[in-house]
């Protein structure tokens, strides 16, 4: 556990005075203290991924919101939000553009290139700060479009392997903050239909 945190340092300031503490051990699953340890701690590591997105040239994904939306900007434009990272205490989650499609033809080499581009400055980062994300928990969402899109997810195995041989899964849809998110598919629907009696159940 010490060896963990070693690279963790607390800060604390009394009138003047600021206080500098080395953070030897973690506190047990489930004290409250936790979450905003975690949270303190790991801006570091967000700092340091902004940091390298900002060298790489990657861009916030604009996304459009939905026509219900009734605010609009002062010219009348639909309102967009520009999104690259959400975080949900250690939930993290990043949406990109892939390169490629349209002329320009899918290739798996492209794409787990681009993958890695993404993923290993996460893990670096996190690695500073003595924490690694669980493999079972990573997952990576393609939404391909364009030539070669489908024989590229067929090609891939269902996995994307890192500079290390780490493997991380590669998905159709997956649950983010126990909310399903992806394509439609047969469990998407299960859980919609779950949801849909829950609220009929609560409204009888």
């Amino acid at each position: 556990m010490v060896a963990r945190h070693r690279k963790i340092v607390a800060s604390t300031k009394i009138d003047e005075d600021k206080l500098y503490m080395r953070v030897e051990t973690g506190v047990p699953q489930g004290d409250p203290n936790g979450p905003p340890f975690f949270v303190n701690g790991y801006e570091v590591a967000l700092d340091r991924i902004g940091e390298t997105r900002e060298k790489q040239g990657n861009k916030e994904m604009p996304i459009c919101m939905p026509e219900w939306w009734k605010e609009k900007n002062q010219d009348g434009s639909k309102v967009q939000l520009k999104t690259a990272t959400t975080m949900y205490v250690d939930d993290h989650m990043e949406i990109h553009k892939i390169r490629g499609g349209g002329r320009q033809k899918h290739t798996k080499e492209s794409i787990t290139e681009q993958v890695r581009e993404i993923l290993e400055p996460i893990f670096e980062a996190q690695a500073e700060i003595g924490i690694e994300s669980g493999q079972e928990k990573t997952i990576v969402m393609l939404d391909l479009h364009g030539r070669g899109a489908n024989r590229v997810i067929k090609e891939l195995g269902g996995w994307v392997e890192m500079k290390n041989g780490r493997k991380i899964k590669v998905a159709e849809n997956a649950k983010y903050l126990g909310v399903q998110i992806g394509g439609r598919t047969e469990a998407t629907e299960k859980e919609l239909t779950e949801r849909i009696k829950k609220a009929n159940l609560a409204m009888a």
